[in-house]
């Protein structure tokens, strides 16, 4: 069984992220990401808005797989803010495609 992430709850969290993360954009995902100092933890938010679907059993479903294939990868060390906004086309798309945008992401700026 996988461990519960810490997550970003508060207005302020994601609006320092969505202010002063570095964005990246893929195929069907919107990564922001901001490395804070402060917390030696990572903490995790995935944003799936009505634009992908308006019935909820939808946007639940992309929801667990993002999620699913975040704790499958090789995350970021710890201290970083991750927000996961899922694009419209993210709707259909299977866990694999998730997962393999995160590691394109993840191994293109592991070096910063």
């Amino acid at each position: 069984m996988f461990k519960k992430e810490p997550t970003l709850k508060r207005a302020i969290d994601f609006s320092k992220v969505y202010r002063c993360g570095r964005k990246w954009v893929g195929d069907n995902l919107i990564i922001y990401c901001f490395f804070t100092n402060s917390q030696q933890v990572r903490r995790l938010a995935v944003v799936v808005s009505k634009k992908v679907s308006t019935k909820a059993v939808v946007r639940n479903l992309c929801r667990r797989r993002i999620l699913g294939a975040f704790r499958k990868t090789e995350a970021p060390a710890l201290g970083y803010d991750l927000v996961l906004v899922a694009k419209k086309s993210a709707a259909d798309q299977k866990e694999n495609v998730f997962k393999q945008e995160l590691v394109g992401y993840f191994f293109n700026n592991s070096k910063d």
